[in-house]
């Protein structure tokens, strides 16, 4: 009865590690898009022209 209850225990826990995981993986794919569309909007050359 106590392996099960460990289990049950551990589940949330692993639940929580994959969202967190799963939220950094999204953050690690927008933030590059978002960094360079802020530098394009405040580099004052076009990036059409680089």
């Amino acid at each position: 009865m106590i392996q099960i209850q460990t289990i049950f225990t551990m589940q949330p826990v692993t639940i929580y590690i994959l969202s967190f995981f799963q939220n950094l993986l999204v953050m690690a794919l927008l933030t590059p898009h978002s960094a360079l569309l802020h530098v394009g909007l405040k580099s004052p050359t076009p990036l059409g022209l680089l």
